[in-house]
């Protein structure tokens, strides 16, 4: 709810989804309709292999809220060391608003293309699978 007020304040349409209350099956279809995604681990590889953006971010009503910020050509790496998960950087926002909107700053998207090929190159399974096995025979 206070997302998509500060995204209102913005002009920025947002719409949300939640496995519980309104899953969605091919939730690529709703990614590529849309210029940024706020996700974390699943939901940003499902969005960087779709080309968009993702603005990490873990907010649970049973633990505190926990952000990378958006991930960007520069930080890609270290986010994923921890799975886009919001616990690389552990940014714990005093101000959740100012902080949403400096994120939002940084947004380009003229970055697509590099979120489409670092999912080609980092989430293919093919690709995984002979990295772990050259590790298997390594040992």
């Amino acid at each position: 709810a206070e997302l998509r007020l500060i995204f209102n304040k913005k002009g920025i349409q947002f719409k949300s989804f939640n496995k519980y209350t309104n899953p969605v099956w091919e939730v690529e279809k709703e990614i590529w309709q849309h210029d940024l995604v706020v996700s974390l681990g699943r939901g940003a590889y499902e969005s960087f292999a779709c080309g968009r953006p993702v603005l990490v971010l873990d907010k649970r009503p049973y633990q505190i809220l926990l952000s990378d910020g958006l991930a960007l050509p520069k930080n890609m790496e270290q986010l994923a060391s921890c799975n886009f998960s919001g616990r690389y950087k552990k940014c714990i926002p005093f101000n959740f608003e100012e902080y949403i909107n400096e994120e939002l700053e940084l947004y380009n998207d003229d970055n697509q293309l590099f979120y489409r090929q670092w999912a080609v190159e980092n989430l293919n399974y093919i690709k995984n699978f002979e990295k772990y096995m050259e590790l298997w025979k390594s040992m």
